[in-house]
């Protein structure tokens, strides 16, 4: 049995990942109505992905536990791997891609995973891998998955892997689905994320 202060970080770390993807949902709606990014006036900055993405994993573990879900993290970058992102934005990225994976996740499931894949991706990026075990996603949904609005579950609004597509092409990477991966049962995301600053354009 959990005791009391055990429970109510359990309780405060799930609505912490609730709020977050009401927060992404709303940012995504308030962009596409005004037609600009909500981060334009953030400095991009940065940060060592891998402490970023290992903080993460800890702010998440006792709700994954409690879902039965394993986190695996496979870092294969040489020394310190340094990228350019508007602040929090990777949380978000990864909140958006944890929320897709847990609504995978089917109920009866005895085996729940997510891994993290962290590499080099050319001379002026990183990048992720992000996979669950889950249900994985139908071949007639895999090209509307990141438009806005677009979800195939139910009393879901599906604006979490636009609000991600969205940051990481801003600072000129990008996520998108493998599809050369999803012949097994595990579905992969592909998230780029730059070393360098972007050309203006």
């Amino acid at each position: 049995m959990l005791r009391p202060q055990a429970a109510e970080n359990l309780e405060t770390e799930e609505v912490r990942f609730h709020v977050h993807n009401m927060i992404d949902e709303l940012s995504a709606a308030v962009e596409i109505i005004s037609g600009g990014p909500r981060n334009d006036r953030q400095k991009i900055t940065r940060v060592d992905l891998v402490r970023e993405i290992k903080s993460f994993a800890i702010l998440i573990s006792h709700m994954l536990a409690r879902s039965g879900i394993s986190l695996s993290i496979d870092d294969r970058t040489p020394g310190i791997a340094r990228v350019l992102i508007y602040r929090d934005s990777l949380d978000q990225v990864l909140y958006a891609l944890l929320s897709n994976s847990m609504d995978a996740f089917d109920g009866e499931q005895k085996k729940k995973e997510i891994r993290i894949v962290i590499g080099r991706h050319g001379n002026d990026a990183h990048r992720l891998i992000f996979e669950d075990n889950g249900f994985g996603i139908d071949d007639k949904h895999v090209d509307q998955i990141f438009q806005p609005g677009f979800s195939s579950k139910e009393n879901n609004r599906g604006m979490g892997l636009t609000v991600a597509r969205n940051l990481m092409k801003r600072v000129g990477g990008d996520v998108k689905v493998l599809r050369d991966r999803r012949r097994s049962r595990w579905t992969s995301f592909e998230i780029e994320i730059k070393t360098k600053k972007p050309r203006a354009t």
